[in-house]
């Protein structure tokens, strides 16, 4: 689109033997110890802390480059140093957390440093605009270039599903196994002894790996009959990458639902929807038992995808965020 970019990552950033040693392990013993409260941290403005060294080189990179605008997109929250440096950052700033958060008071700490602050968690949005925060919802979208559909390839699963283990994944996975044994899982944590109900031959039998990531991942979801799904905490919200990725794929998606859902796809439409184990056994005999069921499916949530939620629609939204704030500093 003609705009130039610098991506300042923070995991690029070595972690010190200081911060290993110091700031994290003797934190967690003075927590056991009862010596300092769960929410505060031993050495916060240390400046061999990780978190303070990230702050550093933002501003430093922030300086070299001169930006008419920050993208702040983010995960955990960060320091007191951190929002110190982003004081110290005066072009427009726009922030995004990419995790269903429903912490409050830290979301208050994330976002009232930013000129205008996303979330695709629909709660927060509502709790933060409360508090007269400009908030707006955003939810996640995908790289055709990375996950397409792939010409006369042949399905090799009836089903595939990728995450960590959870309770509530795993009550859905032990429904789906009452369908069908040709499964394919990926994530971690699954094997730990002790976790799954599934019997442990049968979870060695369909467990591929704890990961499966790029090419592998597209081509998994491609040789899959039905992709599978479920939140990770039952009843959680937001869409995860997941939903745009499956049905960019051109798979065909069951999932659960969360409240955001409907703002972009049609249920049984787009993808296939459950609210609980029963559901989910009548819905996976459905799509298996009906190529044709299936395959429309698949194809009205890639169409739906492509035309709304690829990263250059993405793209064009945050130009439009930064042109309002523009506007408004006007």
């Amino acid at each position: 689109m003609g705009i130039e970019v610098r991506i300042f990552f923070p995991t690029d950033i070595p972690v010190s033997y200081f911060h290993t040693l110091f700031c994290k392990r003797m934190t967690r013993w003075a927590w056991r110890l009862r010596l300092l409260e769960n929410s505060k941290v031993l050495f916060p403005n240390h400046p061999g802390r990780w978190e303070n060294i990230v702050a550093e080189e933002l501003l430093r990179s922030y300086e070299e480059f001169k930006p008419d605008l920050l993208l702040f997109i983010h995960d955990p929250a960060y320091g007191a140093y951190g929002r110190q440096i982003l004081n110290k950052i005066k072009v427009p700033k726009i922030g995004w957390y990419v995790e269903p958060f429903a912490d409050v008071t830290r979301l208050r700490e994330c976002s009232r440093f930013m000129d205008l602050y996303n979330s695709f968690h629909l709660k927060a949005i509502e709790q933060l605009a409360n508090d007269q925060i400009d908030t707006r919802y955003l939810c996640h979208a995908v790289n055709p270039k990375k996950f397409y559909p792939i010409p006369n390839v042949q399905p090799e699963y009836d089903l595939c599903f990728v995450g960590n283990f959870s309770p509530w994944r795993d009550e859905v996975l032990k429904a789906a196994l009452s369908v069908t044994h040709n499964i394919a899982l990926y994530g971690p944590g699954w094997l730990k002894k002790g976790r799954s109900k599934i019997d442990r031959e049968t979870l060695a039998r369909i467990y591929k790996g704890e990961q499966i990531v790029g090419e592998e991942l597209n081509r998994l979801f491609n040789t899959s009959r039905i992709v599978l799904s479920a939140s990770r905490i039952r009843n959680s919200s937001g869409l995860n990458m997941r939903f745009f990725e499956v049905l960019a794929a051109g798979a065909c998606f069951l999932t659960d639902a969360p409240p955001e859902l409907e703002r972009h796809f049609i249920r049984d439409e787009h993808l296939a929807t459950f609210d609980n184990a029963g559901e989910l056994v009548l819905k996976l005999k459905e799509l298996l038992g009906d190529e044709t069921l299936r395959k429309s499916i698949a194809h009205a949530g890639h169409e739906q995808v492509m035309a709304h939620h690829t990263y250059e629609h993405l793209a064009k939204e945050f130009i439009s965020q930064y042109d309002s704030l523009a506007t408004k500093a006007d």
